[in-house]
């Protein structure tokens, strides 16, 4: 339960602080010790009294100390909703984090890949150009072969005319 501070105004606290002082008490014996021998209700009145002054006394500074009591927890509860709230963000973020890591981890691993079927391809298109430049050196010794067997194909009537001549010639000596 909360305390009630309002009960008695300052108005009267000031009136009774200023009829009463208890710490100027010009009457030094007037204690409710002393005036519970004379009335008990007399005794009580001023206990009361003192009291009653005395809380207002505190009651001065609890107050102030209560209102910064209840603001700071005010301000407390606003700053826990908002760090709640960007407890949740950094959790969604983190998430999204995650997820973009492993697709750059996967694009990385694409990218990986690619690049070794890149470097394959670069490979063997270097082999293909070395294989076509040797085919170059064959192509023109191909081509001068294909020269000298047209020669040779034009020379060979000729050739086998020599040649079936000189066996006819070898023949007779034969046997």
């Amino acid at each position: 339960p909360e305390l009630r501070t309002n009960i008695v105004s300052e108005n009267r606290v000031e009136k009774l602080s200023r009829a009463y002082p208890v710490s100027e008490r010009k009457n030094k014996n007037l204690t409710a010790e002393n005036l519970l021998n004379a009335s008990t209700a007399a005794s009580a009145l001023l206990t009361w009294v003192d009291a009653l002054l005395a809380w207002a006394k505190e009651n001065k500074i609890v107050t102030p100390l209560q209102n910064n009591l209840n603001r700071s927890k005010a301000e407390l509860a606003s700053i826990n909703s908002e760090l709640h709230q960007l407890e949740v963000k950094t959790m969604t973020l983190e998430a999204t984090l995650n997820e973009l890591e492993k697709k750059l981890l996967a694009g990385q691993e694409a990218a990986a890949k690619l690049k070794r079927e890149a470097d394959e391809l670069n490979r063997r298109v270097n082999a293909a150009n070395k294989l076509i430049a040797g085919f170059d050196g064959e192509r023109k010794r191909w081509t001068e072969s294909m020269a000298n067997l047209r020669e040779d194909r034009n020379r060979l009537v000729g050739d086998c005319l020599a040649a079936s001549a000189f066996l006819s010639y070898l023949g007779a000596f034969t046997y």
